[in-house]
């Protein structure tokens, strides 16, 4: 379960970072990606255990209903695809309806505050 927690947990706070730096004010999932991991799901689910004919809490209790509490993978997969957010699929109410408010006054803390300007040459890899 820890690993779950883990992989959970880091991509709720990528999303809580984007949101704190972008000064985002709302986050909402865009209905067209709800439907194509629906259908995602639904095709993937016809080839597994899962759809066949019985009663399942994974079907809402129903006998031939559609699976709907189940990952359409392996646990692997699913960590592969919480690895990062794929913020594409959301849509963003901003604080100021400006998207690129958060770019500020042009200058960064480290100007401001006359640290120094050259930190990425001692970073040969940036």
């Amino acid at each position: 379960m820890i690993p779950v927690i883990e992989v959970v947990a880091d991509y709720v706070l990528a999303v809580i970072q984007k949101v704190q730096r972008q000064c985002i004010r709302a986050v909402d999932v865009k209905s067209q990606a709800v439907d194509d991991f629906t259908e995602h799901t639904d095709i993937f689910m016809q080839r597994t255990a899962w759809s066949d004919g019985c009663s399942s809490w994974f079907k809402n209790g129903t006998v031939d209903g559609p699976v709907v509490a189940i990952w359409p993978g392996s646990r692997l997969t699913w960590f592969e695809a919480l690895r990062e957010p794929r913020f594409e699929d959301f849509n963003y109410t901003y604080e100021t309806g400006n998207r690129f408010q958060y770019f500020g006054n042009g200058f960064t803390k480290r100007e401001v505050e006359g640290e120094d300007l050259t930190w990425y040459l001692d970073q040969p890899d940036i």
